[in-house]
């Protein structure tokens, strides 16, 4: 990735920030704690909405871009989902639970973790892998690629709104995993599922 700009500095000590206490701070407290004058945030913010979605977002390009990069890589298809996994462990360990459940509030029409969308993170992986899975020949060839990225990212939407129990969130890597061995399981040919065995135990 390019040069580093002085806004994207701010963004990566606001984004530690909030993970620790989460996004109700206002702009003063912000600026108390990153070490700059409540001017200097203006300078680079509009407003505390801009400076908490310009953040969000920010941490959420990186995701994407680490998540391209893990589709592209492994040795096959389903090496890469495996990769792919790590980028979304990496996601999870981020923001944590607590700043999750911060967005999710405090800005909820950003749909940051709303996976049903076919555009987000989740169901780029499932149909960017799949598709490569039948080029390579381990995937089941001509299944409704819409209806498996709505399977997988239902189940990841329910980790996220569980009748506001959340108790997938106390182990949300865990879930992925084993919902991704049942994905697979679900798609794999027979050369595909001895591929599947080698590489997820299963």
């Amino acid at each position: 990735m390019g040069r580093v700009s002085s806004r994207e500095k701010y963004i990566e000590r606001i984004f530690d920030l909030y993970r620790q206490e989460g996004l109700f701070l206002n702009m003063d407290v912000v600026a108390e704690r990153i070490g700059v004058t409540k001017k200097t945030l203006y300078n680079n913010f509009e407003s505390k909405e801009d400076m908490i979605r310009s953040t969000v977002q920010h941490m959420l390009n990186k995701v994407a871009y680490d998540l391209d990069k893990a589709l592209r890589g492994g040795t096959d298809a389903i090496d890469s989902f495996r990769l792919a996994l790590n980028v979304m462990k990496g996601l999870f360990d981020s923001f944590g639970e607590k700043l999750i459940m911060d967005v999710r509030t405090y800005l909820p029409e950003m749909r940051m973790l709303n996976h049903i969308d076919r555009m987000s993170l989740y169901s780029r992986l499932i149909i960017e892998n799949y598709k490569r899975g039948v080029r390579e020949g381990i995937f089941i060839k001509n299944l409704k690629i819409d209806y498996l990225a709505i399977f997988f990212t239902s189940s990841i939407y329910k980790m996220y709104y569980n009748n506001n129990v959340h108790v997938y969130l106390k182990d949300p890597y865990g879930f992925t995993i084993e919902l991704a061995k049942y994905h697979l399981r679900s798609i794999v040919n027979d050369t595909g599922r001895m591929i599947l065995s080698r590489i997820f135990k299963c």
